[in-house]
């Protein structure tokens, strides 16, 4: 059922016409698309694409693609440089 027509449905077995929590109309999905960049592991050299969470001056936030994995870098010279469990990961956050 769609919009205005599932509402109504909902409704009328318990109080006829009462206005409720949710939009009468429809629905609409905003999407949203984050911006991407890559961390490298400095010791192995392997990189990873990550979705940008934060990104300022002086920091970097980023999750691991496809992974719960958050990393915060901080700048450092024209780079960000971070850790996560004793591995240091760099990026330039382009």
């Amino acid at each position: 059922m769609y919009g205005p027509l599932a509402q109504s449905v909902e409704q009328f077995p318990f109080k006829e016409w009462v206005a409720g929590s949710n939009p009468a109309g429809l629905t609409t999905k905003l999407l949203y698309s984050m911006q991407k960049t890559f961390i490298k592991n400095i010791e192995t050299g392997v990189e990873k694409k990550c979705d940008i969470l934060r990104k300022n001056e002086n920091f970097l936030e980023v999750v691991i693609e496809n992974t719960t994995i958050k990393i915060l870098l901080k700048k450092k010279n024209n780079q960000y440089i971070g850790k996560f469990k004793n591995m240091e990961f760099i990026s330039r956050g382009e």
